[in-house]
C-alpha cells in the first residue's frame, strides 16, 4: 500500500530528538519541525519515482504534504487521474 511505503520513507528520513516518539499518520510533520526544506525535495522525488506520478508546481503546497496520511491520500488521488 502507498501509505506503508510513505510511512517508511518519512520515518527513516526525519530527525527525532527522542527515539521513543511514535509518529502517527495524522501528525503534522512540518508543523512539528520534524522535517525541513531539503527533506521536502527528497519527499517529492521519492513520491514521483516510487509511484510513477508527476507532481505539478501548483500541487506543491503544504496541504498535500502535511502528514503521512495526507501524502498517501494525495498519491491515491493522483494515481486515479
Amino acid at each position: 500500500m502507498e501509505i506503508d511505503k510513505i510511512r517508511e520513507f518519512v520515518r527513516s528520513n526525519i530527525v527525532l530528538l527522542d527515539e521513543n516518539v511514535i509518529l502517527g499518520d495524522d501528525d503534522k510533520i512540518f508543523e512539528l519541525g520534524l522535517v525541513d526544506s531539503p527533506f521536502a525535495i527528497e519527499l517529492v522525488l521519492f513520491i514521483e519515482g516510487e509511484f510513477g506520478i508527476e507532481i505539478l508546481d501548483d500541487e506543491l503546497n503544504i496541504s498535500n504534504f502535511s502528514s503521512i496520511g495526507r501524502i498517501a491520500e494525495f498519491v491515491k488521488t493522483k494515481k486515479t487521474k
